[in-house]
């Protein structure tokens, strides 16, 4: 008897503890899986009717390293500057009586840019995942995808080396340079994929200048070479001027005074560049810092980092070229999506640059960068152009196009580890009604030829494309919202059935350890206690649906909205 007893709590503390370790040791499966040029994630949308001449094929692998892709890429070279630990007040003016005369106004070119070259310069909130830890960040920056409580061990690995795809793989599998310099960090993780590397010690955070100063030293001389399309500068200086004096120090104003320097200089030398035109600029922070200058938390401050993003050429359609109705489109665009995940920029930059965007990632394009006339682009209307049409158009291929690789990852996914039902299928039928509103533009664009089109049509076309946009980017902040759900939230569910079975088996011991005389002296005064656990563990069955932020303190941030909301 005393052996089955045994054996049997045995297989209730096993079964108590599995159930609460899934519930919060989150864990994502890892698809290893590659995009590539030569196939779009559903071959069924290579070419619809309603968005001909924005992108007519699939490009050949020969093409793609000059043409770009999925979609044609509008720059050729990205040059990607990480300032660790820019929160989006150090970059962005507020009202004087929230400033701190150490970090405000530190880094006024941002926002002389932004003044002086509007349709040239964004600057965002650029909203990081939880944990704020740089290694998990950086992941998330070139995958798209999200961390698990678990990450948090890589950040002391020696090596990490990224399985799923990636940006910097994608620019590597089309023979394009990728040349870095900066926080040692990268080298863990791409140490295979880089042209060339100038990696610097990250750990002691008591040395404030010495990574800044050998990134200052090869960013410039590299900025002129010609065997690169991925420029990677990571500073570290603001980070540890955070962990050691905090952020409201005079040692932050002079970093961020040297990091204003240091941006002003590459902001000149790009406008003085040949082919600056062909040049993305993005300058941003891999996460934010708390009032004490630490961070890995979810507090806003940790996660609100900030993202500039700056051309010789036209990033938005509001300037002196763009017609009225073209530019009050584009400011409804650029004014609604001020706040954006940060897995937003990986399909963003992959499909500016003619890449594909990564299998695995979870982001969804910035829609103000594609809210522009394509070229090719030929929406007539009584023999004139309808700039308006053609930028919807732009940007609901690139939406479709990032729709479809999220769904070919999540059915993906799904095919190797259990996803929501429920969920899931409300994503189906998000897009089922996304097929229905194609299905009346493409009625539309089939009934007419495209010099037929008269302006009794364009509000139709334009309520049916922006209607259509909605709805796509509703799709990808619900499939991002389902990725956080399983990943990085308690599943309370099976951590309360474990805690109740876990409770129920250590009472059922101590009722049946003594033998039968301490079993018949516990049980009237354990039994109930033994029901009112196991009816507590049930309770935890009906907000089923109810998840708890992995890092309770998490904002519920707008960024989660689709756009227009």
């Amino acid at each position: 008897m005393g052996h089955r007893v045994l054996a049997v709590l045995l297989a209730l503390h096993a079964a108590a503890l599995y159930l609460f370790t899934t519930g919060f040791f989150l864990t994502r499966f890892e698809v290893s899986d590659l995009s590539s040029c030569q196939v779009t994630p559903s071959e069924a949308i290579s070419n619809p009717t309603h968005l001909r001449g924005v992108h007519e094929d699939v490009r050949d692998p020969d093409d793609a390293a000059t043409e770009g892709c999925w979609m044609p890429r509008r720059f050729r070279r990205v040059v990607f500057v990480v300032i660790d630990a820019l929160r989006f007040d150090f970059a962005a003016a507020g009202p004087s009586t929230q400033r701190s005369a150490f970090y405000s106004d530190r880094l006024p070119v941002l926002n002389e840019t932004l003044a002086s070259e509007p349709e040239h310069a964004l600057l965002l909130k650029f909203v990081a995942d939880p944990p704020t830890m740089t290694m998990q960040r950086l992941k998330g920056l070139t995958t798209g995808s999200l961390p698990t409580f678990l990450d948090i061990k890589d950040n002391m690995a020696a090596s990490s080396q990224i399985v799923e795809d990636n940006l910097l793989r994608q620019l590597r599998a089309q023979q394009r340079g990728v040349v870095f310099m900066g926080d040692d960090t990268w080298d863990a993780l791409y140490a295979r994929e880089f042209t060339r590397k100038f990696a610097f010690d990250s750990f002691n955070v008591k040395d404030l200048h010495s990574v800044d100063r050998g990134v200052t030293t090869h960013l410039f001389p590299e900025l002129h070479k010609p065997d690169w399309d991925l420029l990677i500068a990571h500073f570290l200086g603001v980070d540890h001027v955070g962990h050691t004096h905090g952020p409201s120090s005079v040692f932050m104003a002079e970093k961020l005074d040297e990091m204003n320097g240091v941006l002003k200089k590459l902001l000149q030398e790009l406008k003085d560049m040949p082919d600056g035109e062909d040049v993305l600029l993005a300058v941003l922070g891999d996460h934010g810092m708390s009032a004490d200058g630490n961070h890995g938390g979810a507090s806003d401050d940790e996660t609100g980092a900030a993202l500039f993003l700056y051309s010789k050429a036209s990033l938005v359609a509001t300037g002196g070229g763009a017609d009225d109705e073209l530019r009050e489109y584009a400011e409804r665009i650029i004014d609604s999506s001020r706040e954006v995940p940060q897995v937003d920029l990986v399909p963003t930059l992959a499909l500016l640059s003619g890449l594909p965007i990564p299998f695995g990632n979870l982001g969804s394009v910035i829609p103000s960068l594609f809210f522009v006339p394509a070229p090719t682009t030929q929406t007539a209307v009584g023999g004139e152009e309808s700039s308006a049409v053609a930028a919807f158009q732009s940007l609901n291929r690139a939406l479709r196009l990032n729709l479809d690789q999220v769904r070919r990852y999540l059915f993906r996914y799904s095919s190797e580890s259990k996803l929501p039902e429920r969920a899931y299928d409300h994503l189906e039928k998000l897009f089922v009604d996304i097929q229905n509103v194609e299905k009346q533009l493409e009625e539309l664009h089939g009934s007419k030829t495209s010099s037929a089109y008269s302006k009794a049509d364009i509000p139709l076309l334009l309520r049916l494309h922006e209607d259509l946009a909605k709805q796509q980017q509703n799709y990808l902040r619900e499939a991002l919202s389902l990725g956080r759900s399983i990943w990085t939230q308690f599943d309370l569910c099976s951590m309360g059935w474990g805690m109740a079975l876990l409770t129920w088996s250590f009472i059922v011991g101590i009722a049946f350890t003594g033998g039968p005389a301490n079993a018949s002296s516990v049980s009237g005064s354990w039994r109930y206690l033994c029901v009112v656990t196991t009816v507590g563990g049930l309770l935890f069955i009906c907000p089923a649906s109810v998840n708890l932020p992995l890092f309770p303190a998490a904002p519920l941030s707008r960024a989660l909205e689709p756009f227009w909301a």
